[in-house]
């Protein structure tokens, strides 16, 4: 079965080992699309934890180092502005936490606004937002920087209703990030991807893989794919929950 996950990325090796220009080559020698968007940001998480991006290629069919890995600066600590921030507690001073720091209420956040576990504000566009999150529309209205993720875990600090989930930001870019989601948020069918995680976000069960063709696709490709009390068929390069 695990061949099976490595065979998008196989096929974008050979494709740009056969000469790095047109579409990459499939195992059975059809074209495969671009793995992501040249330009296009993603997740990612250096080794020594710090949450980081990686950029696309300019041909599409792969990702530069991760980073920047080195550890933040801590804040430094300093009395807060009288008055409040907007969104703030009411009358009290506002707390210095950064954007993106676990928090409880609204006073603790630099910003004034503790949105879902974390210190956040409202933005227009991506480079309102600080490294390793999203400008992010969440009901239908409201759009805030929100921290990136690669799995659930990743979330787990902004408590429990927290969970990583797939999203578009605001400038059209898919993305994951944590939030209080309505439910369970998967890329839709179709989407662009390399490898299971990009399809499932981390979530067991949920019966979403990464196809041959490099499409998440609604099957399995072992029983963890499958919810509790079914197992993958194995039929086909997508296998069925049974």
């Amino acid at each position: 079965m695990a061949s099976r996950r490595l065979l998008p990325l196989l096929a974008v090796l050979v494709g740009s080992l056969s000469g790095g220009c047109g579409d990459a080559l499939g195992v059975n020698g059809e074209a495969v699309g671009e793995m992501c968007r040249a330009g296009e940001e993603l997740f990612c998480r250096c080794q020594n934890g710090v949450a980081a991006t990686k950029v696309c290629d300019d041909d599409g069919y792969g990702f530069g180092a991760c980073g920047p890995c080195t550890l933040p600066e801590p804040e430094p600590e300093h009395p807060g502005a009288g008055g409040g921030g907007a969104g703030g507690d009411g009358g009290g001073s506002v707390g210095g936490l950064a954007l993106l720091s676990a928090c409880a209420g609204n006073a603790e956040c630099e910003s004034g606004s503790c949105t879902m576990g974390y210190c956040s504000h409202t933005c227009a566009s991506p480079d309102e937002c600080p490294s390793g999150s999203a400008c992010v529309r969440f009901d239908g209205a409201t759009q805030a920087c929100m921290p990136l993720c690669a799995a659930p875990s990743d979330c787990d600090a902004f408590g429990h209703g927290s969970d990583c989930g797939y999203a578009v930001a605001v400038d059209g870019a898919p993305t994951t990030a944590c939030a209080e989601w309505p439910g369970l948020q998967l890329p839709p069918p179709g989407t662009k991807c390399a490898a299971d995680a990009d399809c499932n976000v981390g979530h067991v069960g949920v019966e979403a893989v990464c196809s041959v063709a490099g499409a998440c696709a609604t099957g399995c490709h072992a029983p963890s794919d499958c919810p509790s009390g079914k197992t993958c068929s194995g039929a086909g390069a997508v296998g069925s929950c049974v």
